[in-house]
């Protein structure tokens, strides 16, 4: 877990040194550094690595889900979201996979725009959903951004949407 605080008369958010690395962390710090009327938006980002501790976290008020975040970090920056707490699906392995069973597919939440492309089988069997997916934004966005996140963020231009109506796609939502 990376939490993110403010310390009394300090101007910057304190961030757990092990993951100051990491392009998403130092993304965020920077994010977080820039504060609006002396708010932080995000007191903690969470990065869990089993379904049910994303879960706990995610039922805690004001707790957001990170797929992505390509949407979701852009909202924060221009103040049009905003969240206690970011809980980062990345790191959960059945939220990271494509599976295949008699015949179905099943796409993690968290799976990369760029690895449902990338994936043959996929894109042989439902070659509208890969395309769709190639339709969003640059080969970076693709990389981070999430075909669950495009569905979940809930925008009219959610490019897979149609393809995955027309595949007769099922979510499980939990």
């Amino acid at each position: 877990m990376l939490g993110f605080t403010k310390a009394a008369g300090a101007e910057s958010p304190i961030v757990n040194a092990r993951f100051k690395g990491s392009k998403l962390s130092h993304y965020l710090f920077r994010v977080l550094s820039e504060e609006e009327d002396g708010k932080m938006t995000i007191d903690h980002y969470i990065s869990p690595t089993s379904l049910d501790e994303a879960i706990a976290h995610l039922s805690q008020q004001g707790a957001v889900s990170l797929a992505g975040g390509t949407d979701l970090l852009v909202g924060i920056r221009v103040g049009n979201r905003s969240a206690r707490s970011v809980v980062d699906l990345k790191k959960i392995p059945e939220l990271t996979a494509v599976q295949w069973e008699n015949g179905k597919v099943s796409i993690g939440a968290a799976v990369s725009s760029d690895a449902c492309i990338q994936d043959m089988r996929l894109a042989s069997a439902f070659p509208g959903f890969a395309e769709a997916l190639g339709l969003i934004g640059s080969a970076q966005i693709q990389g981070r951004c999430s075909a669950g996140g495009n569905v979940c963020n809930a925008s009219p231009a959610a490019d897979s949407v149609p393809a995955l109506i027309a595949n007769g796609a099922v979510c499980n939502i939990k």
